[in-house]
Order: C-alpha cells, then sequence, then structure tokens
C-alpha cells in the first residue's frame, strides 16, 4: 500500500476552482494505469461539455494525469 499525494486544489486553480474533481479523476486513472487519458478526458466532455467549455475540462484532466504520470 502506498499514498500518493496530488495537489488538486492547487492545480484546480489554474482550470478554474470547480476542477479539482476532475484534477482527481485524472490523478487516479494515471495511478491505476487506466483508463487512458484520452478516455477519461472524452468521458469527462460527455458529461460536462454542455455546462463548461469542453476545453477547459479536457485540460483539467489531462493536468491531474500529468501529475502522476
Amino acid at each position: 500500500d502506498h499514498v500518493l499525494c496530488v495537489p488538486a486544489s492547487e492545480l484546480a486553480e489554474r482550470h478554474g476552482s470547480k476542477f479539482a474533481n476532475l484534477i482527481m479523476v485524472g490523478a487516479l486513472a494515471a495511478a491505476v494505469g487506466e483508463p487512458n487519458v484520452g478516455d477519461v478526458a472524452d468521458a469527462a466532455v460527455d458529461l460536462l461539455g454542455k455546462k463548461v467549455p469542453a476545453a477547459k475540462v479536457r485540460a483539467a484532466v489531462e493536468e491531474g494525469y500529468a501529475c502522476l504520470s
């Protein structure tokens, strides 16, 4: 067992305060090793793309993924 720390709140400030959860989703995918970041970002955009700009959703997921990959 090991613990991975992700500064999600700090990273979210770059994308807007509502994106900490998306950063964590990206980080989780990186930590687990699947699904790939593109699939995670696509799913997030499908879910939230009508509420917020798709590019910001995708960037937040990718930021979280990059944090642990």
